[in-house]
């Protein structure tokens, strides 16, 4: 397998969504989709498709299955959506079209309160 460099703007993408862990304000924390929505676009771009068996319950069996949602998605595309995805946590900016439908795939997930930010 290559390695797969990330874009300059995906860094700078990066650094400001870690910079929402020490955000003081937890309201401007985004929800737990938005950050499945980032976790997973971010884990694509990094480490590419997801691997192994799914782990059986909690935190980790939904991030599996997130991220199962983006198997196959090239990595540069992923960086290109992960930087789009920064945008609409940060910036309010709009979500691209393959973002916003991962978003509501992600949403039918289910509901949980196991990950933190």
């Amino acid at each position: 397998m290559t390695q797969y460099k990330a874009t300059p703007a995906f860094e700078t993408a990066r650094r400001n969504i870690d910079g929402l862990k020490d955000a003081p304000n937890p309201i401007a924390s985004p929800d737990q989709h938005d950050q499945l929505l980032a976790y997973c676009l971010f884990k694509q771009t990094t480490k590419g498709d997801v691997t192994g068996s799914r782990p059986f319950f909690g935190a980790e069996a939904v991030k599996f299955d997130a991220r199962a949602l983006v198997r196959g998605t090239a990595r540069q595309e992923a960086d290109a959506r992960y930087v789009n995805c920064a945008g609409y946590i940060l910036e309010g900016m709009e979500l691209s079209e393959e973002n916003k439908d991962l978003l509501e795939k992600i949403r039918k997930l289910g509901t949980f309160s196991l990950l933190n930010w």
